[in-house]
């Protein structure tokens, strides 16, 4: 038996997919989420026990801790880079414990790797796998074929391709019929990473008018209703925000021809059952390593280009901060405010395309 702990937001936590797979495909696995995500990976059948816990609690580890102590793990994988798990998983009994490699590194893991911060986040998660030849060997490939890419994104601003063994669909969404229905998704738990309400308003105008969806949805958390009910109101279709679990978001996503979103876990979760998304960056940068993790995705940034994504001759003040920021360091936001309604729209026509042609056996 493994355990797994990747204890970092949604959207980090869902590019794990790829990992958790890999972990449960010869052994049980659990996992330990933070709190609010343990129902997606139950019902994704990711992990056969998930585990929450609450970050910033000592209480809730010491608890998860207690609980954890009834197992003896084979090994235990710490995708979450932070002490904090490194002092967690200390406390666990296994055979093996492996992360990625810090000057403290010694004192918790027999297994210590590099960090390949060039590579897409998912794809980071995997390199804990190095050890194994099966994996050492893929990994090696991706590395002497992505050379020259940040992120998954070439120098001419093309997303290096998905490869098979390292896709996060959950075959539990998959195969699902599409409504002609847009889910967006115009939230995000940091400010400067959502772009304007008069650019999803013109953007959903756009999609009925020019008749790519007959239904627009608008999507988000508890704390977005309000954001999203006056998009609703300006502009037609239906809020859901805050009517959905994570799961019944993913489930909607599913039967939907089209995701769009910020920067956010929604872009993610649109990869979870590969439906076509469309992602707005601003504060944040694709060489980071998070972009869509899916073969079909745009992104939409103030430097130009949304086939599918272009990383040169961008503002000089980005990325801002790692995961952006509460408000705009230098007061315009400028990021996304240059960000046009007909670049996304451009985008929507790019993916949807490909999608057709996928779908048809058509090279394009």
């Amino acid at each position: 038996m493994r355990l797994t702990v990747q204890t970092a937001f949604l959207g980090d936590a869902l590019l794990s997919i790829p990992l958790l797979r890999a972990l449960r495909a010869d052994a049980p696995l659990h996992l330990v989420v933070r709190k609010g995500l343990a129902e997606f990976f139950r019902n994704a059948e990711l992990a056969d026990e998930v585990f929450e816990v609450e970050k910033g609690s000592a209480a809730s580890y010491s608890a998860l801790a207690r609980t954890l102590s009834a197992y003896r793990y084979r090994q235990i994988f710490a995708v979450h880079e932070s002490f904090r798990t490194a002092h967690f998983v200390r406390s666990l009994k296994a055979d093996e414990k492996i992360g990625f490699r810090k000057w403290w590194s010694p004192l918790f893991w027999d297994q210590a790797h590099v960090r390949p911060k060039s590579w897409p986040e998912a794809l980071r998660a995997l390199s804990l796998l190095q050890a194994r030849p099966e994996w050492r060997e893929r990994l090696l490939h991706w590395r002497q074929m992505s050379e020259g890419t940040e992120g998954g994104v070439g120098a001419n601003g093309e997303f290096v391709t998905v490869p098979d063994w390292a896709h996060m669909q959950v075959s539990k969404l998959m195969g699902r019929a599409r409504a002609s229905r847009a889910v967006i998704a115009p939230g995000s738990v940091w400010a400067t990473k959502r772009w304007t309400e008069d650019g999803f308003v013109e953007v959903a105008r756009a999609l009925r008018e020019q008749n790519f969806v007959e239904e627009i949805v608008w999507s988000g958390s508890r704390d977005e209703a309000e954001l999203c009910t006056r998009l609703a109101e300006r502009v037609g279709g239906r809020s859901l925000a805050g009517e959905l679990n994570i799961w019944q978001t993913a489930e909607l996503m599913a039967e939907s021809k089209l995701v769009i979103s910020n920067d956010s876990g929604a872009q993610h979760l649109a990869c979870t059952s590969d439906t076509p998304v469309v992602s707005i960056f601003g504060p944040t940068v694709l060489e980071f390593g998070y972009r869509p993790w899916s073969n079909r995705a745009r992104v939409v940034q103030e430097s130009g280009s949304s086939s599918p994504a272009k990383v040169g001759g961008r503002m000089s003040c980005r990325p801002c901060g790692t995961h952006g920021a509460r408000q705009c360091p230098i007061g315009t936001h400028a990021c996304m405010k240059n960000v046009e309604a007909q670049m996304v729209i451009e985008a929507v026509r790019s993916v949807l395309l490909d999608s057709r042609a996928e779908r048809e056996g058509i090279r394009l």
